[in-house]
């Protein structure tokens, strides 16, 4: 027996290579006969796990093996009236050499016989089973042996890979999962009848090929079947949809459907009535999995069915009984139907992915949206499908034609799988197969948020440190190598050679050293190990994203001149289509540029080689890439993320933005990710004067009447957790009590009017705090910027990006079934807005006060009123703070009573600024007080700057008393005379995205000129007071309040700077008297 097994191993040595398994084998007593152990030895030797099961033994016993085991092998050596039935509608895959089980099995109507053989004709060699013979007669054993053959009536759902013509016999037969079985029903999961078997068959007999195919048949059945039906709907025409699974449900299209991109390439838009059906229940699955992607724009009145399979499964979009929520469901009794509802409202959401889950043997249907488990419903119920309601599958509405299921709305990639889905399995349906937010705060493991539960192991001491969104981890390579290693499987390892996206937010701390090949040369954000396909932060600054092709061919893109400079925040993600041959590199939700390769072409094969975070190779060699920086949020999707996704990055938690600035129609387009577009009623005035130039040009007014923007979808805003609403108003009129600028009706979130004062307020139902009322003062006939936070435990109230008012918050926020509207209040009437409106949001976050400074336009103020220490404190929350050079003069006096400034000496005093990351593509404003006591040439108030280029500066000509504004060499506009030595003035220049210059002093313009607009770039040296040009002079004299905006301030928001609406909250200035140079 030894010497047997010892050639079998030999034997067998030239099989190929298969995955692992755990296999349970039949056996025919309780001690395994020699035959019985020679088959465990084979498997073994393969690399499986083999337990064993007698044939006698319960159904219970083996469902409770059946738990435990990948596949099942049924050697000759069962008695087929002991196994019976037990094994017929099991999910894992079987592998039987009895034939004597032909029909137990369902693999045909009466039992096979034997024939002593050598050869088998090989039908096909592109089954997996046969993947490798050669088709034609194959000898298989090295022995006359006894083969098995089957009855003509074989299972219609059995494909015959091989036969004997000699004896008319079929012989080597597979039936996937879902396939129809011999005597009606269907496999619930992969089926294999060997073509051995008998008595006196000799498993030693087997050559290479026979042993080939033994040993790709229990992969193949181990191995969980993929979709039943799976409808890219990646076709650009016709009418016909095809099915990749390969099982070739086709289905045909009735009605009026567009091919659109969807969110895996290609979609379908849908209109109400239309369908795309196949005639098929798809097996009749036991458990079912059924997911598809779905952007709802309307229903039918009792829900819109997104997918059936023949009125038994249907995945629905708002269905009224169960509160209008998406919900999965399926037939348990005539037409009776078990529900798992849950998530937000489809309609008007936007794109979302559904899975709906069946497992009958767990007794749990779960709904799960974005690859987030919404719903559970714990069911003992099955699924009837012996209940006579429909025999089509159908995408977009009903079996039967049923008006009130109509479906209105795109749809991508629907499958149906015959078994319950694993959440691992349902990540990569979805595709984020790995999320690290990095948000621990202690530990060597970072969690991984998706549902592929890929958590990622880190190497190094570098700890986790505050970040973009919460905590991140920091990495610095001159102290020894830190990173995190993803783990190895087949969803991470292969992710390459499809479609997919990797994206992270990372803050460089230096910009890379290196240069070639060094090991220093580049720093990586994420990457997989070897050839560095990933994220990449280059010696150049910039941005880059590297996929490489088979033979080691680059096909990568960068932001090219680009740069990005140390010290801030960036989300980067890189984008690789393969179907459409693309690699593309977005920064925050932007996209910077893009490579063509050839459609298709193969990516270059890593094996096992790991994704890290932090390094691309570690071990210090050239080409390993450690990183110097903090890195936040990083993800890997199995798809190409698109635009609009990617777009949301940049405003997280933005779920509604009306900028109110179109010119005609009715539509106040949301441009958030969300796409939710409001409705112009009652005459809204558009195409009026905005809050600033440029960028902020076009408003709309409402008259107090019955003007409004009406948005839709009310639901999406039942926002109650944190929250911020923001907006641009002016008051033309306050002639109502709670005079309504966006609210959501009266019972959850508002901005309004204080009661009939000057003031505003903001309101959240719900919480232990429920209003704040203003104390900045509104009704002057300018714009302002408003908005109102709530964060959990505060709630806040900002004017013009300063905090008005705040209290102590907690609770829930109310929700209601009011929609949002824009200049009035749905639940109370008498509340319409009177003036200008623009730039209207929403977000289901809180932003911070940095945040909110930034929607206003404040990108940095330094008010120079320290009176000790060498940090001019940057009073705008974006942190940017100044440090004093040289020995300046603090708490000098300022331009008003009781205002203090800082004093230059005109030598070497100056305040160094960090990098400024705003790039000032809206246009930009330099404000700020000066009292020059000498004609320094060429003296600043400001100067941004990389070096000597791109440089943005407000100051003295020469040594002139000119005022010069300047947004690039060569770009600028000079005013006479306009500087005043040895008095406060306050000077502001300006610049519109069109090139338009403005220059004012004390709020009145001096005047405009039209130059090269500013050039898109974040700079890098940056000083109030002093200049990057060796031959400019520092500033002498007295400074304060100097302000940094990342758009052109208005005419009117100049003047309010000067007369200190927005300086001092406790003192408004009326007017300053100028004693000389006026």
């Amino acid at each position: 027996m030894i010497r047997y097994a010892a050639l079998l191993l030999a034997l067998l040595a030239g099989a190929l290579h298969a995955p692992a398994a755990n296999v349970l084998l039949v056996t025919g007593a309780g001690t395994l006969t020699g035959d019985e152990s020679d088959r465990r030895l084979q498997m073994q030797s393969w690399g499986h796990a083999v337990t064993t099961i007698v044939d006698s033994d319960s159904q219970a016993n083996f469902d409770a093996a059946l738990a435990n085991v990948d596949a099942v092998y049924i050697p000759v050596t069962v008695q087929e009236w002991e196994l019976s039935t037990k094994l017929k509608s099991t999910t894992k895959g079987v592998v039987c050499e009895e034939r004597y089980m032909d029909v137990n099995m369902g693999f045909s109507t009466a039992l096979g016989w034997n024939n002593n053989y050598t050869q088998t004709e090989v039908l096909s060699n592109s089954h997996p089973v046969t993947s490798g013979l050669p088709t034609g007669y194959v000898t298989i054993v090295s022995s006359s042996q006894p083969l098995a053959l089957m009855n003509d009536t074989i299972a219609p759902g059995m494909m015959v890979l091989s036969k004997q013509n000699l004896a008319a016999g079929n012989m080597l037969g597979v039936i996937d999962a879902g396939g129809a079985l011999a005597g009606g029903g269907y496999a619930a999961g992969r089926r294999v009848r060997l073509p051995w078997g008998g008595d006196s068959f000799n498993i030693y007999a087997l050559n290479s090929y026979g042993a080939q195919i033994g040993q790709q048949a229990i992969a193949w059945a181990a191995t969980k079947p993929g979709p039943r039906l799976h409808w890219r709907l990646d076709e650009t025409g016709g009418s016909t949809v095809n099915d990749s699974s390969g099982n070739n449900c086709h289905g045909a299209i009735t009605g009026s459907m567009t091919w659109v991109d969807g969110r895996r390439n290609g979609g379908v838009d849908i209109a109400s009535g239309a369908k795309a059906t196949v005639s098929s229940l798809l097996g009749e699955p036991t458990s079912f999995t059924v997911a598809a992607w779905v952007d709802c724009d309307a229903v039918g009145a009792a829900g819109g069915v997104a997918l059936s399979v023949g009125d038994h499964i249907a995945l629905v979009m708002d269905e009224p009984t169960n509160g209008g929520r998406p919900a999965i469901a399926f037939n348990h009794s005539g037409s009776s139907f078990r529900w798992s509802s849950g998530g937000a409202a489809a309609v008007g959401g936007g794109w979302r992915h559904y899975v709906g889950v069946f497992d009958d043997a767990a007794n749990t249907l779960k709904l799960y949206i974005d690859g987030v488990l919404v719903a559970t419903t714990n069911t003992t119920d099955s699924i009837d499908w012996a209940a006579n309601i429909g025999a089509t599958t159908a995408v977009g509405g009903t079996s039967y034609p049923i008006a009130s299921y109509n479906l209105d709305g795109r749809v991508d990639d629907v499958r149906v799988y015959g078994r319950a889905l694993s959440e691992s399995e349902i990540a990569e349906v979805y595709g984020l197969i790995a999320h690290w937010k990095l948000d621990e705060s202690s530990g060597a493991t970072a969690n991984d948020s998706s549902l592929a539960n890929n958590d990622a192991t880190r190497t190094g001491t570098v700890g986790w440190t505050a970040a973009k969104d919460a905590n991140g981890h920091s990495f610095y390579y001159p102290d020894g190598e830190e990173y995190f290693t993803a783990p190895t499987n087949t969803a991470l390892n292969d992710v390459q050679e499809g479609d997919y996206t990797v994206m992270a937010y990372f803050k460089p701390n230096s910009t890379p050293p290196g240069t070639g090949s060094a090991n220093d040369s580049t720093y990586t954000v994420v990457a997989k190990e070897g050839w560095h396909s990933g994220l990449l932060y280059n010696n150049a600054g910039e941005f880059q994203m590297d996929h490489w092709r088979s033979g080691d061919i680059w096909s990568g893109v960068g932001t090219d001149g680009e740069v990005y400079a140390p010290g801030t925040f960036h989300h980067v993600a890189g984008v690789v289509n393969r179907t459409a041959g693309t690699v593309k590199v977005y920064v925050d939700g932007v996209l910077k540029n893009t490579t063509n390769f050839t459609p298709g072409a193969a990516a270059r094969e890593y094996g096992s080689a790991p994704w890290r975070i932090g390094v691309g190779e570690p071990g210090g060699y050239d080409w390993g890439y450690p990183c110097d920086g903090v890195i936040d949020d990083v993800r890997i999707y199995n798809r190409a993320v698109t635009d609009e996704e990617l777009a949301a990055f940049a405003s997280p938690g933005l779920v509604g933005h009306w900028r109110l600035d179109e010119t005609s129609g009715t539509t106040a387009v949301d441009s958030s990710s969300t796409g939710n577009d409001g409705t112009y009623t009652g005459g809204v005035t558009l195409n009026e004067s905005g809050p600033y130039p440029g960028d902020g040009a076009v408003a709309a007014d409402f008259d107090g009447a019955d003007d409004a923007v009406e948005v839709p979808n009310e639901s999406l805003y039942d926002i109650t957790g944190p929250i911020t609403v923001a907006a641009w108003f002016k008051i033309d009129a306050f002639d109502h009590h709670f005079q309504t600028i966006i609210a959501k009706g009266d019972s959850a979130w508002r901005i309004s009017r204080d009661a009939s004062t000057n003031f505003l307020h903001f309101a959240c139902t719900g919480l232990s705090h429920v209003s704040l009322y203003g104390d900045i003062e509104v009704n002057d006939g300018a714009w302002h910027h408003v908005a109102g936070v709530y964060d959990g435990s505060e709630i806040r109230l900002y004017v013009d990006g300063r905090l008005d008012v705040s209290h102590t918050s907690t609770g829930s926020i109310s929700t209601n079934d009011h929609p949002v509207t824009i200049g009035r209040n749905a639940q109370v009437s008498q509340r319409n807005w009177e003036g200008g409106l623009f730039d209207a949001r929403v977000y289901n976050v809180a932003l911070s006060h940095a945040e909110i400074a930034e929607l206003h336009g404040l990108v940095g103020q330094w008010k120079l009123d320290e009176t000790s220490g060498t940090v001019a404190t940057d009073s705008s929350g974006k942190a940017r703070h100044g440090t004093y050079q040289g020995s300046p003069t603090l708490a000098a006096a300022g331009p008003g009573s009781g205002s203090l400034a800082a004093s230059f000496d005109g030598v070497d005093d100056r305040v160094s600024l960090p990098t400024i990351d705003d790039t000032f593509e809206n246009g930009v404003t330099i404000a700020g007080w000066m009292r020059p006591t000498a004609a320094k040439n060429f003296a600043k108030l400001m100067q941004l700057s990389i070096g000597t280029s791109n440089a943005i500066d407000l100051g003295r000509r020469g040594t002139s008393s000119d005022l010069r504004g300047i947004v690039d060499p060569g770009s600028d506009h000079v005013r006479p005379g306009a500087l005043h030595d040895n008095a406060w003035r306050h000077y502001t220049m300006t610049m519109d995205p069109s090139g338009e210059m403005r220059l004012y002093r004390n709020g009145v313009l001096l005047g405009s000129a039209t130059r090269a607009p500013v050039p898109i770039a974040v700079r890098t040296t940056n000083w109030i007071g002093a200049s990057s040009w060796g031959s400019d002079e520092f500033f002498e004299g007295q400074m304060h309040d100097v302000r940094l905006y990342n758009r052109p301030l208005s005419d009117d928001e100049a003047t309010a700077l000067y007369l200190g609406a927005n300086v001092y909250p406790s003192v408004r200035i009326v007017r300053w008297e100028e004693a000389a140079n006026p």
